[in-house]
């Protein structure tokens, strides 16, 4: 069940992800550059990144480490 919530968080994050490359139906490198200066948007993707590893070895101390490093980053107030 774990590996099936990592994946659909890292799914939907890809997919919204590749949705701030597109503009006007075109790919646009500048609305995601616009886009990725902000922490939560970066936040977001690391955290994505970590549900895959999580996916790959949930065994992993790294993996472990990487998803809690995830997790207190999109739970940060700043």
């Amino acid at each position: 069940m774990d590996r099936l919530i990592n994946a659909a968080i890292f799914l939907v994050t890809l997919a919204l992800v590749i949705l701030t490359f597109r503009r006007r139906g075109k790919w646009s490198f500048d609305n995601a550059r616009k886009s990725f200066r902000f922490f939560t948007v970066q936040s977001n993707a690391f955290c994505a990144a970590a549900a895959l590893i999580m996916c790959v070895s949930p065994q992993s101390r790294a993996a472990w480490l990487l998803k809690y490093v995830g997790t207190a980053a999109v739970a940060s107030p700043c």
